[in-house]
């Protein structure tokens, strides 16, 4: 369906009002605040930000950009993004493979963090510039001795940046997610979402985990099923549909044609949901014995 800059703007508006939504970037860094944090949000037109005790996120969507609503699996239950993607090469970043140095952070979510010098770390990503930043004159210097040379292996420069509690502010073509005074904290086992083909995700707003064996938070659930239909891919919601529907009437698996994988996955998890919401029917072990294995 088309994705109306609106409405799209409306989506982004209503998740950043939601203290359990998580931002994030690539898997590289995520924002995430609890409920009683001290949050300052600033919506607009783009999307806007919000800055706590620990970080913040800045989200600039533009025309171009496809909020694609996916799932996967996730343990025993599932997992649910709305992902903020761009066509593949408009979303290719930097990739610079060396230390550089950037300039003042013209861009940061805190006034006085303006004064603070970019650095690109020169990882090489594709939809991530990884980058630190700081206003420590000694660890200025002693980066700019870099400068031009990989550090991938620089123990020592590694160790001096997370002494100095230097900045790290992940960027990407659509926003960026800045981490204040420490590296940012890699999720384990965080679930990967997998963008529609032909883009590339820049920035996603990842809903609670539907934690095993727990009831479904139907809040989270209701809100994801508005968001695929207004934005989701057709053939996946009749897909989906004729699953519940097969399901609960006693169809046969074999009534559902598969294409691909993706479809395989997608049918994986909607038999998990049929089980969580609507207990164990008699046929959801057949369409789970073919299906979900």
């Amino acid at each position: 369906m088309e994705n109306r800059h609106s409405d799209m703007i409306q989506v982004v508006h209503d998740y950043m009002s939601d203290p359990e939504t998580a931002w994030t970037i690539d898997g590289d860094a995520t924002f995430l605040r609890d409920r009683d944090d001290d949050v300052g949000v600033a919506l607009d037109h783009a999307g806007g930000s919000m800055v706590s005790e620990d970080g913040a996120v800045r989200i600039t969507v533009n025309a171009m950009t496809r909020l694609a609503p996916v799932e996967c699996l996730n343990g025993k239950s599932w997992a649910q993004a709305g992902l903020l993607c761009l066509r593949n090469g408009d979303s290719t970043m930097a990739r610079r493979a060396v230390l550089t140095e950037l300039g003042s952070d013209m861009m940061a979510s805190r006034p006085v963090d303006r004064l603070g010098i970019l650095f690109d770390l020169g990882f090489g990503r594709e939809f991530t510039d990884c980058c630190i930043r700081t206003d420590d004159d000694a660890l200025c210097e002693m980066l700019r001795t870099r400068v031009g040379s990989s550090i991938a292996d620089d123990e020592t420069l590694l160790n001096a940046i997370n002494e100095a509690g230097a900045d790290y502010v992940t960027m990407s073509r659509l926003g960026r997610v800045e981490t204040f005074g420490a590296a940012p904290s890699k999720r384990k086992g965080a679930p990967v979402f997998p963008p529609p083909a032909g883009y590339d995700s820049c920035i996603a707003l990842v809903l609670p985990l539907q934690a095993d064996g727990t009831a479904v938070d139907e809040a989270t659930y209701g809100a994801f099923r508005v968001l695929e239909g207004i934005f989701g891919e057709p053939a996946h919601r009749q897909l989906k549909q004729s699953v519940m529907d097969g399901v609960k009437n006693g169809d046969a698996p074999e009534s559902v044609l598969l294409t691909d994988d993706a479809e395989r996955a997608l049918i994986r998890v909607t038999l998990r949901q049929i089980e969580r919401i609507d207990g164990a029917l008699e046929n959801l072990t057949r369409w789970r014995a073919q299906y979900d294995r």
